[in-house]
């Protein structure tokens, strides 16, 4: 629907509109909106939608557009609402998670040994019987060469133990919660 304009006295004189949108290589029915500026009285203001009329109609285009951006407002506002009972829902269940993981690690763990440097496992199961040479082969050694040292740290203190004492025999018994560490 066109907006109601002033008929022209002068036929044979184009309107401002007219003149502006023949200018502008814009189609007859893009609306021009008039505004009292301070450049100028009556200077036609540009429509929003001038780059799109280039291209096509401009009438055809503008209500889907603006339908679209729209759409996409509202989407964005609603998808951010939860309701009451979803968000009591959802803090009772991260509560019983958050009390699973407390009694998860409140359970008493395995006794193990853990071996670091260059090893394929790092922890091992304790037994009764498990020595230091049990630990380094069970720990699988992946080095290039055979390691200097061993040293196991037990309560704080750490014991070193050359390699090639361990190969001569000599050996040393673990406890729950060692830590061997593999020097090459």
């Amino acid at each position: 629907m066109e907006p109601q304009m002033r008929p022209n006295p002068d036929p044979k004189v184009p309107s401002r509109r007219k003149r502006w949108t023949a200018r502008m290589n814009l189609p007859q029915r893009v609306p021009v909106f008039v505004r009292v500026s301070p450049l100028g009285p009556f200077r036609p203001l540009r429509p929003f939608c001038h780059s799109l009329a280039a291209f096509a109609n401009a009438q055809s285009l503008l209500f889907p557009l603006a339908f679209a951006a729209l759409l996409s407002i509202i989407l964005s506002f609603t998808t951010g609402c939860e309701t009451k009972s979803r968000a009591r829902l959802e803090a009772r269940q991260a509560y019983v998670e958050g009390q699973e993981q407390a009694l998860e690690q409140s359970r008493p763990k395995p006794p193990v040994v853990t071996v670091t440097g260059p090893v394929h496992n790092r922890v091992i199961p304790w037994t009764d019987q498990l020595t230091l040479g049990q630990a380094y082969l069970a720990a699988e050694y992946t080095g290039y060469i055979r390691p200097r040292l061993l040293r196991v740290t037990r309560d704080g203190q750490t014991a070193e133990i050359k390699f090639s004492a361990l190969v001569n025999g000599e050996d040393l018994p673990l406890q729950p919660g060692d830590a061997i560490q593999v020097v090459p």
